[in-house]
C-alpha cells in the first residue's frame, strides 16, 4: 500500500490512513476491525466476523449485513487503500497494515536487549504509551479475551521492566513512585516488589525497603505457600548488614504540586485560615476535583510553619481499615514490636513532633480513619489535613468544600487556564487564541469544570483537533489519562466507580434513578420516583449520604433546597439505570413525577409565592421537557396534555416560547387522533389553551378551528369552555371587536370563578372592563378596572396584580395621564419581579406610547425593549401593534422613509386593520409621509417593507431604533 495504514487495539479501537484518523461510526465497524486485527494475516470466515459483530442479536440477512458494513468501512478507509482484502473464506486484513500490538512487542523486545539503562527506559516507556485501555476492549469473543489476558501479562512485564531500567539507571525515585502503584494493584507480583524494595533501598529509605520484603515474605507464605524469591532473600540480607546505627530522621519534607495549579488560590486560603483554628480540616469534593491537588497547594504554603515538616500519607492503597494505622506508620518511618499496636506506636511517635499530618484519599476506609484521626488529635498537637469524598463525621471536624472550577471564555478563567496550560505541555505549537478560547470554553463548560476530566480531555488532543473533540459525540466517562495513572484516576468512569462502589445496594438503586433528573430536582418528585426503593421517611437520610459522599450538591434556591447531579455524575447514574430491567418502568414514573410538580406549579404560580413557584419551575423546565418527550414516545396523551397544559398556564404571562411548543406539540398528537382520544374537560382546556397560543403568535385561522372543536364539547362540564371564551375574547379585541370580547371575557370569568380560579378569574374581570372602555366609555370602567385591581390583590399573585395595573392605567389613560404612569409603571416592576414579561411588555407598550405622542426619550429604549421581546417569544399579534406605534413615532420625528418602509411590511403581514385610536395615528402618519416623500419615493419605500421577510421586519425596526436613539429626542427632521 502506497499509504501506511495502522490499527490500534491496545484501548479501543483506532484506524489511521497516514496521519488521518478515520471515523468509525459504530462499535460494530470497532468490532469488525479488531476481529480482523487479531486474526492478521489469515482470513475471518464469515461466521466468526458475523458472530463477532452482532453475538446472539443476529440481523435478518447476516452476510448482507456483514457486506454492508465492510463496505462502509473500506469507504471510510478510502477506496485507494486496500486494507481489508476478500480471500477464498472470507475477509482480512492486508499484510501490510501494521498493528499496535505488534509494535509494543517489537519495542519490549528492543528494550530487554538494550544493555543501556537509559535505552531500556524509553523503549519500556515508549511501549507503554500505546496502550490506552484493555487490549480488544471492543471484541466480546473466547479468543480476543485469551489474546488480551496474554497481552495484559506482557503489559505488566514491561512495566515491571520499566522500573528496574529506571532502578538501574540511577532513577530510583521515578521508579518507586512507579511501583509502589504497580504493586498496590499487583500485590503478588514478587519481581515488581523485590526491585521496588531494590529502589527504596537506593533512596535510602532501609526501613521501607524492608517493609516491603517483610509483606512480600508474608503474602507469598500465607497466600501461596511458597517462599520469597532468592533475588528478594539477597537483597534482604543486605539491607539487615547495613541497617545498623539508622533511625527515622526527625524531619519530613513533601514537594508541591508538579505541575501550575489553577483556581485554588483563595480555597489554599481558606484551608490555611482554618488549620490556624481547628486541629483537623477535611477537604471534601466529588472525585477528580483537585483535592490532593489542594491539599499539595496548602502543604507547599505552609510546611515551613511547622518544626517537623510535613508528611503526606496516601490512603488509597489501604484496602481495608486495619491496614489505614500500617500505612500511616509507614510513612512516618515507624517501627514496632511484633505485639504492639499500630496506633499507639502513632501517637507516641507523635506526641513530641509539631507536624501537619496529610492523609489523602480517605473516603472508602473512612470509619478507620476517623479512629486514627480523633485519637491522633487528642493526644498530640499536630495537624491533620484529610481529603475525602465525604466528611469523617468527628468532633470538631473544619469541613471545606472544594468545587468544580468555574468555565467563562476568558484567558483568565481557571478552567480555561488549566486546558490551555496542560495543551501547550502536550502539543508545544497549541496555543490560546481568541478562535479557541470559545471552544475551549464550551468543553470545560460540559466537562463541569472538573480538573480531572479537563485533564482527560486535554490528553485527546494527541489524536484529534480542537474542533474534533469538541464537535465529536464525546463520551467524557471513557476519556482515559496516563496509563501510570492510578486505576481509580485512568478515565472518569474509574473516578466514579470508586464512589459508587462504596455505596449499599439501596444507595446505589436511589443514585442511579437521580440521573433521569437534567437540572435538579427537589424533594416531592424524587420521592415519587424513588418511593418502591425507600420509604419516604428514609429518604432525606439516604440523600445526605449521598451528598457526604460528594455525589449530589445540595443548592439554596429562593423557594428552599434543590439538589443536583453534575453532569458527568449524572450520565454516570443514567447510565447504570439504563442497564437495569426496571429502566421502563422508573422513566415512566419518572415523567408521572415530573406532571406532579408541573400541576402544582400551576397552582402554586396564581398565588402569593408566584416568585417562588416561579424560580423552581424554572430550574426544572429541562425535565418538563424531558419528561414530555418520554410521554410523547409512550403514547401517553393523557399525561402529556396535564403536563402542556400547566407548563402552559405557568409561562403564558412569562413570554416562553419554548413550553408553547410543549402544547403545540400535544395538539398535534390530539388532532391526528381525535376519534381516539376520549372528549374530556382536560380536552376543552388544551383546545382552549392552544387557541390562546394561537392568537398572540397572529394565528387567528388556527386559534378559530381550535375554539370551534372547545365550543363543541362544552357542555361536558360547567365552565369547561372557560379558556376557549378567554381566547375568543382575545381574538375579538385584536380583530376590534371590543363589544364581543368583553362578552367573552365575562363568560370566561363566570367560568373561573366557578372552578376556584381566582387570580385567573381576576385577569379576566380586569380585561372585561378594558373591552368596555375601549367601546368608548372609559370613565365608566373606572370602578370595575378598580375592582378587578382589589381582586388581583387579595390572590397576593404579583403578576395578576401587574396585569390588573396596566388595565387600570389604560381606562385612566385619557382622564388622569400622570396616575396611569404610575401605574403603568408599577405593573412593570410588580411584572418583572415574577418575570411576567409578556404583561411587562403590555405595560411598556403603553408607556411607549405616551412617551412617543409627549416626545419623551425613553420612547426610543422602551420600542427596542419591545421589538426584542416579542419577537423572542413569538407573540406576532403584540409585535405588528408595537410597530404600528413605532411606525407613528418614526413618521413625528421625519423618518419618513423607514415609517413608509415599516407601513408597507405592515400591510403584508398584519392580518388586522387598526381601529380606534390606533386607526387614526396611523392614517396621519401615512398621510404626513405620503406629503414628504411624494407619490414616487413614497411607493418605493412601501414596496421595500412589503418584500421583507418576516423576520426582517423587527430586524429593519431595531436597525431603525438604533439610528434614532444617535438623534436624540431634540433631532427633529424637517
Amino acid at each position: 500500500m502506497s499509504t501506511i495504514v495502522r490499527i490500534s487495539v491496545l484501548g479501543p479501537t483506532q484506524v489511521h490512513v497516514g496521519q488521518r484518523a478515520v471515523a468509525l461510526r459504530s462499535l460494530r465497524q470497532r468490532r469488525l476491525i479488531a476481529c480482523l486485527a487479531l486474526h492478521q494475516p489469515n482470513a475471518v470466515s464469515t461466521d466468526r466476523l458475523v458472530e463477532a459483530i452482532w453475538g446472539d442479536r443476529l440481523p435478518a440477512d447476516p452476510s448482507a449485513a456483514l457486506q454492508n458494513q465492510i463496505s462502509r468501512l473500506r469507504g471510510s478507509i478510502g477506496a485507494a487503500v486496500p486494507a481489508i482484502v476478500t480471500m477464498p473464506s472470507g475477509y482480512g486484513l492486508c499484510e501490510e497494515v501494521l498493528l499496535d500490538i505488534a509494535d509494543f512487542g517489537g519495542r519490549v523486545a528492543l528494550a530487554r536487549s538494550e544493555p543501556d539503562a537509559e535505552r531500556q527506559v524509553n523503549h519500556f516507556e515508549r511501549a507503554l504509551a500505546l496502550w490506552r485501555g484493555s487490549a480488544y476492549e471492543d471484541l466480546d469473543v473466547d479468543d480476543a479475551r485469551a489474546e488480551s489476558s496474554r497481552l495484559e501479562e506482557l503489559r505488566l512485564l514491561a512495566q515491571e521492566g520499566l522500573g528496574a531500567a529506571l532502578v538501574g539507571g540511577g532513577r530510583p525515585g521515578p521508579a518507586v513512585a512507579l511501583l509502589e502503584r504497580f504493586c498496590a494493584e499487583h500485590p503478588l507480583r514478587e519481581h515488581a516488589r523485590t526491585v521496588l524494595a531494590e529502589g527504596l533501598l537506593e533512596m535510602g529509605r532501609r526501613g521501607e525497603a524492608l517493609r516491603t520484603l517483610n509483606d512480600l515474605r508474608r503474602c507469598l507464605t500465607v497466600e501461596l505457600g511458597i517462599d520469597p524469591p532468592p533475588a528478594a532473600l539477597r537483597l534482604e540480607e543486605r539491607i539487615l548488614e547495613t541497617q545498623s546505627g539508622t533511625r527515622a530522621p526527625d524531619t519530613f519534607t513533601h514537594a508541591g504540586p508538579m505541575l501550575p495549579v489553577f483556581g485554588r488560590a483563595l480555597d489554599a486560603e481558606r484551608v490555611d485560615e482554618r488549620l490556624r483554628d481547628a486541629r483537623v480540616v477535611t477537604l471534601v469534593g466529588p472525585g477528580g476535583v483537585g483535592k490532593t491537588t489542594l491539599a499539595m497547594v496548602v502543604v507547599d504554603r505552609i510546611r515551613r510553619r511547622f518544626e517537623h515538616g510535613a508528611v503526606v500519607v496516601p490512603l488509597s492503597g489501604a484496602t481495608v481499615g486495619d491496614e489505614v494505622a500500617t500505612v500511616v506508620a509507614h510513612s512516618l518511618r515507624i517501627d514496632r514490636e511484633a505485639q504492639e499496636d499500630w496506633l499507639e506506636r502513632i501517637t507516641e511517635s507523635l506526641i513530641a513532633r509539631d507536624l501537619l499530618l496529610v492523609l489523602d484519599n480517605a473516603e472508602h476506609v473512612v470509619h478507620a480513619t476517623a479512629k486514627l484521626v480523633v485519637t491522633v488529635a487528642a493526644r498530640t498537637s499536630c495537624r491533620i489535613l484529610v481529603t475525602s469524598r465525604e466528611p469523617l463525621g468527628i468532633s470538631g471536624e473544619a469541613v471545606h468544600r472544594v468545587d468544580p472550577l468555574k468555565v467563562e471564555a476568558d484567558a483568565e478563567n481557571p478552567a480555561v487556564a488549566l486546558f490551555a496550560d496542560r495543551a501547550a505541555a502536550l502539543r508545544p505549537e497549541w496555543s490560546l487564541s481568541e478562535e479557541t478560547m470559545p471552544v475551549v470554553a464550551d468543553i470545560c463548560r460540559r466537562l463541569d469544570g472538573l480538573p480531572i476530566a479537563i485533564e482527560l480531555a486535554v490528553a485527546q488532543l494527541r489524536y484529534r483537533s480542537l474542533l474534533e473533540l469538541r464537535h465529536r459525540s464525546l463520551r467524557p466517562l471513557d476519556l482515559a489519562g496516563p496509563k501510570r495513572a492510578e486505576p481509580r484516576h485512568r478515565r472518569l468512569r474509574d473516578v466514579l466507580d470508586w464512589s459508587y462502589e462504596l455505596l449499599d445496594p439501596t444507595a446505589k438503586r436511589v443514585f442511579d434513578r437521580l440521573g433521569l433528573f437534567l437540572d435538579g430536582f427537589t424533594l416531592e418528585p424524587v420521592t415519587l420516583v424513588c418511593g418502591d426503593v425507600v420509604e419516604p421517611a428514609r429518604f432525606e437520610g439516604l440523600l445526605e449520604e449521598l451528598i457526604d459522599r460528594s455525589l449530589v450538591v445540595r443548592e439554596d434556591r429562593p423557594y428552599g433546597t434543590r439538589y443536583r447531579l453534575l453532569e458527568l455524575v449524572r450520565l454516570y447514574a443514567l447510565e447504570h439505570l439504563g442497564a437495569a430491567p426496571d429502566y421502563d418502568s422508573v422513566a415512566d414514573r419518572y415523567a408521572a413525577a415530573i406532571v406532579v410538580e408541573t400541576e402544582l406549579a400551576r397552582q402554586g404560580v396564581f398565588g402569593p409565592a408566584e416568585p417562588a413557584w416561579v424560580a423552581r419551575f424554572d430550574d426544572a423546565r429541562a425535565n418538563v421537557h424531558a419528561a414530555y418527550q418520554r410521554l410523547m414516545d409512550r403514547g401517553r396523551i393523557d399525561l402529556c396534555m396535564r403536563l402542556a397544559s400547566a407548563s402552559y398556564l405557568v409561562v403564558f404571562p412569562r413570554a416562553r416560547g419554548d413550553l408553547g411548543e410543549l402544547l403545540s406539540g400535544v395538539l398535534a398528537a390530539v388532532g391526528g387522533q381525535w376519534p381516539q382520544v376520549a372528549p374530556s374537560p382536560l380536552l376543552v382546556e388544551m383546545l382552549g389553551l392552544g387557541a390562546d397560543a394561537a392568537v398572540h403568535a397572529g394565528d387567528t385561522t388556527g386559534a378559530e378551528a381550535l375554539i370551534a372543536r372547545g365550543v363543541e364539547l362544552r357542555n361536558l362540564a360547567p365552565g369547561a369552555d372557560r379558556f376557549c371564551s378567554a381566547a375568543a375574547g382575545d381574538a375579538a379585541l385584536i380583530a376590534g371587536d371590543p363589544g364581543r370580547a368583553a362578552g367573552l371575557y365575562e363568560a370566561a370569568h363566570a367560568g373561573f370563578v366557578f372552578h376556584g380560579e381566582a387570580a385567573l378569574a381576576a385577569w379576566m374581570q380586569s380585561t372585561a372592563a378594558l373591552a368596555r372602555s375601549y367601546q368608548g366609555h372609559p370613565d365608566d370602567q373606572v370602578g370595575p378596572a378598580l375592582q378587578a385591581l382589589e381582586s388581583a390583590e387579595r390572590t397576593g399573585s404579583p403578576s395578576a396584580r401587574a396585569f390588573a395595573r396596566y388595565v387600570l392605567a389604560e381606562v385612566l389613560a385619557d382622564r388622569d395621564p400622570a396616575e396611569a404612569r404610575r401605574q403603568l409603571q408599577a405593573a412593570v416592576s410588580d411584572a418583572e419581579s415574577v418575570d411576567a414579561e409578556f404583561i411587562a411588555g403590555l405595560a411598556r407598550l403603553s408607556l411607549a406610547t405616551a412617551a412617543a405622542r409627549d416626545g419623551g426619550p425613553q420612547a426610543v429604549e422602551h420600542f427596542r425593549v419591545l421589538v426584542s421581546l416579542w419577537l423572542r417569544a413569538g407573540r406576532w399579534a403584540q409585535q405588528w401593534i408595537t410597530l404600528r406605534s413605532l411606525a407613528v413615532l418614526l413618521a413625528r420625528r421625519g423618518l419618513h422613509a423607514e415609517a413608509t418602509t415599516l407601513l408597507g411590511a405592515l400591510a403584508r403581514y398584519d392580518e388586522h386593520p387598526p381601529w380606534g385610536s390606533d386607526a387614526i395615528l396611523l392614517s396621519s402618519a401615512e398621510a404626513a409621509c405620503r406629503a414628504a416623500l411624494g407619490p414616487f419615493g413614497y411607493d418605493e419605500a412601501w414596496t421595500a417593507g412589503g418584500s421583507f421577510g418576516k423576520a426582517q421586519v423587527p430586524a429593519f425596526a431595531d436597525r431603525v431604533l438604533q439610528r434614532l436613539a444617535l438623534l436624540g429626542p431634540s433631532d427633529e427632521r424637517p
